[in-house]
């Protein structure tokens, strides 16, 4: 999927609009492959409440598309 397609879909559920519950887990699984690739990169070395802050700094900010802090955090605690 494109990533402009990707925000878009985001956007619009963000914004209350209905995206089906099957495309949200999709992107939530993107984002997860994504993360735990940036983590194996950026996140050696600090402390587990700062990898943990990091990491939901960086699901919020994914693809330049804001995620509520709550939803970030939902997708943390399920990787862990």
């Amino acid at each position: 999927m494109c990533r402009q397609h990707l925000q878009l879909r985001m956007k619009m559920f963000h914004n209350g609009m209905k995206v089906s519950f099957k495309h949200i887990m999709k992107m939530e699984l993107q984002l997860r492959a994504h993360n735990h690739q940036v983590e194996t990169l950026q996140l050696r070395g600090k402390s587990t409440v700062g990898k943990t802050n990091k990491l939901i700094k960086m699901i919020q900010f994914h693809k330049g598309t804001l995620i509520s802090k709550m939803t970030a955090i939902q997708i943390v605690l399920q990787k862990l």
